[in-house]
């Protein structure tokens, strides 16, 4: 999974705006705030119309000072300060990969998970509870070690929301359309301007970033599948085990070619974290699993959220009688 998602990414350009803060160093302690001074004057107040060619969505994010700390963490909510109009908008986390061997640059970028539509009203400072992953991490893709860096950044709906601007050395990043969650895409360069958008972060307990006993739990950031599962009954189902990072469903079916020995069967997920589904031998697989004593099935376990895209894995199980 990880490795596709880095390839699709390698196939973009980097953005226009370098992501000045990539390897900017922060001292995460249980919580932080990241992202612009909102009590300063704004440069402007606008919407996507502070484009060139104004589109009818837009996503922008700072890189300079919207970087997630080293470690993972969890947004618990954000302020939000807004231009001379009232319409829709929504926090994005932006997500930008770069291999540490310093090979083609940074790879930017995936809405990695957004907050629900809000309207703030115009002219004002809006806070929005949150519940949004975010890492700062190195992953290991075909033996190689990539930076994973979430960015905090908002996007604007439609053409009637809007948001006031904070001047900005290095100016800020721009994505149009507005990102839908778990899309990749190319950005472009806003000079001089920055986002007014903060938001609080709070370490996870299992981070390695120093967090304390008390730090709040994270939910998996994505789908993962256990190589374990336990057998039930007269040994036609087992019960697979998944971890999930949000609510949504589970399914179960056979992969790759050949006789299909499974049930396609499914659950649903409540909420982020430990789930459950069960695969069972259709009744081809069952009459082998009595003559053999084994069945041997190679399935596809895939997670579909409530919004952004469906996740799979492959699982290896054996069926004994």
């Amino acid at each position: 999974m990880e490795t596709k998602a880095f390839r699709r990414g390698s196939s973009a350009v980097v953005c226009a705006v370098a992501i000045v803060g990539a390897l900017v160093a922060a001292a995460p302690a249980g919580a932080v705030t990241v992202g612009t001074n909102l009590n300063q004057t704004p440069a402007a107040g606008a919407g996507c119309e502070v484009l060139l060619i104004p589109p009818p969505s837009c996503s922008f994010f700072d890189g300079l000072v919207a970087q997630t700390p080293p470690g993972q963490w969890r947004v618990t909510s954000a302020r939000v300060r807004t231009g001379p109009r009232s319409g829709p908008m929504r926090v994005t986390m932006i997500q930008a990969l770069r291999s540490k061997s310093g090979a083609g640059g940074i790879i930017c970028c995936t809405a990695s998970s957004q907050s629900g539509v809000f309207t703030p009203p115009a002219n004002s400072t809006t806070r929005i509870n949150l519940n949004l992953p975010a890492v700062n991490t190195t992953e290991v893709v075909d033996n190689e070690q990539i930076e994973v860096i979430d960015y905090l950044g908002i996007s604007l709906l439609n053409p009637s929301a809007s948001i006031a601007f904070a001047p900005a050395q290095f100016g800020s990043s721009f994505f149009t359309p507005a990102f839908a969650t778990g899309a990749t895409q190319l950005g472009g360069g806003l000079p001089g301007l920055a986002p007014m958008v903060n938001a609080q972060f709070e370490a996870c307990n299992r981070s390695s970033s120093g967090a304390s006993a008390s730090a709040t739990p994270c939910a998996p950031r994505r789908f993962s599948v256990s190589s374990r599962v336990r057998s039930l009954g007269n040994g036609s189902t087992v019960r697979i085990t998944a971890r999930v990072p949000s609510a949504g469903s589970l399914s179960v079916r056979q992969a790759g070619k050949g006789k299909n020995l499974l049930r396609r069967t499914s659950s649903k997920a409540k909420k982020a974290g430990t789930s459950r589904v069960k695969a069972r031998l259709n009744a081809r697989g069952k009459r082998i699993l009595k003559r053999r004593g084994r069945v041997k099935v190679l399935a596809r376990v895939t997670f579909r959220p409530k919004s952004g895209p469906a996740s799979a894995e492959k699982l290896r199980i054996t069926f004994r009688g």
